[in-house]
């Protein structure tokens, strides 16, 4: 039967915000030094680096075959101690990221020398970071280091397919599991009748963890838990009630503690066809969108070229008119000159008068121009 350590929470030292440091770690090992396997149970959004490193170590150096199991989310330094299990197996709802360290909270006033080495100390913690899974994933300095630079989440599958974990699983089953509250030993029994006893109490059972981090265990001996008793780790009952687990999966417990129903987690293939469907309601948006403004250039257009048009009408009708009155002016002319419309004769030579021998009283220049005429013998 194999120890079970539980990182639940933030890692670091603050007990009153329930995180997890190294000391507690090395105080469960203890509790299981008869064990021969540790199955670590992980549900962490990280915290101190160096809690986490010492607690890597801790289960490294314990000596004993280690298997992790990643339960919810597994961030930054917990990626870290996940990395301690010879096998890593995690639910298909869970997360993994892993992004660049970082300092915060500094307290006290830093100068330019006191920065580089800070920088100098997250670039190291990268490194060891990235060592450690360089191995494992086979996927080379420069693209681990890429994907830490770029704060990378990853889905269960995602995560085998890069070779950060070993296998993704829809639920996690625990070793069979004894509620010793439930174990009284009359004075009369004998060790055998201790023993048999004990042993009609041991159940298969699923454990996994609630939304808010709490372990449950479930007495089924399969995945079918409807009808099924659950009860805390420790024994104690679960509140009647809808419970939201770290999967994503619900159920619905009665007052005498059995499951009643379960609603299982969004499937990732619905999930994806759902994100499919986003995307393709996004990208018709964009194309309405597109065609909305191409449809108000086109109007705006239109109406442009109306106006235009509408100027160039305008235009026409004065150069019509103006033409118009140029051939009325032409016309004119041309009859005071003795020719009448649509006469094809040449035009005369020299100015035409309608009597040339008679003399025009009042008219001085007329009188010049008929003498000057004469002299030249262009009249008589």
């Amino acid at each position: 039967m194999a120890g079970q350590i539980f990182i639940y929470g933030g890692i670091g030292l603050d007990v009153r915000n329930h995180e997890v440091s190294s000391q507690d770690v090395r105080n469960q090992i203890d509790q299981n030094k008869a064990e021969s396997e540790l199955v670590v149970h992980i549900i962490s959004p990280g915290g101190d680096v160096f809690e986490g490193e010492a607690i890597y170590n801790a289960l490294k150096n314990s000596g004993k075959k280690i298997t992790t199991h990643i339960e919810g989310t597994c961030a930054s330094i917990a990626t870290l101690i996940a990395a301690a299990g010879d096998t890593i197996i995690m639910n298909k709802t869970a997360r993994f990221m892993i992004h660049n360290p970082k300092i915060t909270g500094m307290q006290s006033a830093a100068d330019s020398r006191d920065l580089r080495h800070v920088a100098d100390q997250l670039d190291q913690i990268k490194t060891l970071l990235i060592n450690v899974y360089l191995n494992k994933t086979g996927l080379g300095k420069e693209k681990l280091w890429e994907l830490y630079d770029n704060e990378t989440w990853l889905t269960a599958d995602e995560a085998v397919t890069m070779g950060f974990i070993d296998e993704s699983v829809d639920a996690i089953k625990a070793v069979a599991t004894v509620n010793l509250t439930k174990f009284k030993m009359k004075k009369t029994e004998s060790l055998w009748a201790k023993f048999a006893n004990m042993l009609s109490t041991f159940k298969n059972a699923f454990t996994e963890a609630l939304a808010d981090g709490r372990v449950i265990v479930v007495e089924s001996e399969d995945e079918d838990w409807t009808g099924k008793k659950v009860s805390f780790e420790d024994g104690s009952p679960v509140p009647a009630g809808e419970h939201q687990l770290a999967s994503g999966k619900k159920i619905m417990v009665d007052d005498q503690g059995n499951i009643t129903a379960v609603t299982e987690a969004e499937a990732p293939a619905d999930k994806q066809q759902n994100e499919e469907m986003d995307n393709k309601i996004k990208e018709l948006e964009a194309q309405l969108a597109e065609a909305k403004t191409a449809k108000e250039t086109a109007e705006a257009t239109a109406a442009a070229a109306q106006s235009q048009a509408a100027s160039a009408n305008a235009k026409a009708l004065k150069f019509e008119n103006r033409v118009s009155a140029i051939e009325k002016d032409f016309l004119k002319l041309k009859e005071e000159a003795g020719i009448t419309v649509g006469d094809t004769k040449d035009l005369p030579k020299g100015p035409v008068f309608k009597n040339a021998n008679q003399e025009q009283k009042g008219d001085p220049m007329g009188d010049f121009a008929l003498q000057f005429y004469k002299n030249r013998n262009l009249v008589k």
